[in-house]
């Protein structure tokens, strides 16, 4: 599973909390986790979980290329998430 993490300043100066935007692409559904992290503390919270269910692999030939349809419906799931992202 490939993670990718992207991270935002929260705080005025020296940052105090930092929140990441984790994205979990799996071949039948791609999930988000948002967490915001005290870095004081190390302590951590979930701000946003979603889920959506891409289905990338359905239709997957022999060779094992993807599908253009299954190509959309992922591109369009992750540009929902991005619009998430921005919203916190």
């Amino acid at each position: 599973m490939d993670k990718i993490a992207i991270e935002f300043d929260i705080g005025i100066g020296r940052r105090i909390k930092m929140v990441l935007a984790i994205i979990d692409l799996g071949s039948n559904s791609i999930r988000m986790d948002i967490v915001e992290i005290d870095e004081k503390t190390g302590s951590h919270r979930y701000i946003e979980r979603c889920r959506d269910m891409a289905r990338l692999s359905e239709g997957m030939n022999l060779d094992g290329n993807l599908q253009p349809e299954a190509i959309d419906r992922t591109i369009s799931a992750l540009r929902e998430f991005k619009k998430i992202m921005k919203e916190k």
